[in-house]
């Protein structure tokens, strides 16, 4: 989320700056379509390409940046007078006795931060306020930009008033009340699927474990129960996600920041997803990576999704969570099933067959 506040923000003010800096030198046509590529960014809250050059370098080397990142998502106070603290690595759970004596309390894992309850609270109320003020302002620049792309090629001016409050108001609604999205083939059904294929590749063994993860888009709830029930294998084991596998011949295989620096492991997947069958894999071990799925509470891991690819936009992930999300393709998951069955050998003991 903050990736994504951070780029889009840069974006929009480096076409204002564009736009001041070329002003008359180009058609207005163009001057406007600038705009398209802020929307563009507002309407994909997500990086699945890696780029060389990044807003999100700089500004994730400030103490502010890193500040803002150690703030808990949630703090609930249970009826039995318990509080949880909800963070990346799960949650916590604190005793009422110690909640209410407004001592600093703990949380977080692996690296854990110290601070009073009530500026927790205070912290989490702030954040949320600014996110609802932040996403509420997209969806107005988007109803602008919208407006302004319907208006400018009809040469109406006048419909864009009117135009701007019709998707603002509708845009708005459906962030606030709109109803859940029964068309999920790609977003839940394919990770599914593909580990079930796996499931019947794979030969026996107890060094391996299949887990099927739910509430994902409930602050990961699933992979945060697992995590808090197995707190010493999630932060030592290494993670396969299987998530949006079923449409795009593109499949990224994203390692985390601490797994991208196990060569053992990078070799393996670069030998048991081979090119020339049915998807063409893509290692992304480089540069700044981010994927929103339930790999993000496990320390090592590595995130395999299917794209589509897209000249000067890059890798994108069709339909999802949208009405059109209904494509699952087989072959997809057949191809991810071998692969797995080359990857776990080849990993856990150098090539060997168990």
């Amino acid at each position: 989320m903050i990736e994504w506040i951070v780029t889009s923000s840069a974006l929009i003010l480096l076409v204002l700056l564009l736009r001041v800096l070329i002003k008359d030198r180009v058609s207005p046509r163009l001057r406007y379509a600038l705009w398209g590529l802020a929307l563009l960014r507002l309407v994909i809250p997500v990086s699945l390409w890696e780029s060389p050059v990044s807003v999100m370098t700089p500004v994730a080397a400030q103490g502010a940046y890193q500040a803002v990142e150690k703030i808990p998502r949630y703090v609930r106070d249970r009826p039995d007078g318990w509080v949880d603290i909800g963070h990346e690595s799960g949650y916590t759970s604190i005793p009422g006795e110690i909640a209410e004596s407004r001592e600093p309390v703990r949380y977080g894992w692996p690296e854990q931060t110290e601070a009073p309850l009530p500026e927790l609270k205070r912290q989490v109320s702030i954040r949320n306020a600014f996110l609802l003020a932040w996403l509420a302002g997209s969806v107005l620049t988007g109803a602008f930009l919208l407006a302004l792309a319907v208006s400018f090629p009809l040469d109406q001016p006048g419909l864009m008033l009117p135009l701007f409050l019709v998707l603002a108001v509708a845009g708005l609604w459906l962030a606030a009340y709109g109803p859940a999205n029964q068309s999920n083939a790609n977003g839940n059904s394919s990770g599914v699927l593909a580990l079930m294929a796996a499931a019947r590749e794979v030969r026996p063994g107890k060094r391996v474990c299949l887990v099927f993860l739910d509430n994902n888009e409930r602050s990961l709830l699933g992979a945060s129960a697992f995590k808090k029930r197995h707190i010493d294998k999630a932060s030592q084991c290494l993670f396969i996600d299987l998530d949006c596998v079923g449409d795009g011949e593109e499949l990224l295989l994203i390692p985390s920041k601490y797994s991208r620096w196990d060569g053992a492991l990078l070799e393996a997947l670069e030998s048991s997803f081979p090119e020339g069958e049915e998807m063409r894999p893509h290692v992304l071990a480089k540069g700044l990576q981010y994927y929103p799925s339930d790999n993000r509470q496990f320390k090592f891991h590595v995130t395999v999704c299917a794209c589509r690819y897209l000249a000067g936009l890059g890798y994108y992930i069709p339909h999802l969570r949208t009405k059109k999300d209904t494509v699952l393709q087989e072959k997809n998951a057949a191809y991810i099933a071998r692969s797995i069955a080359r990857f776990l050998p080849a990993y856990l003991d150098g090539g060997t067959e168990e």
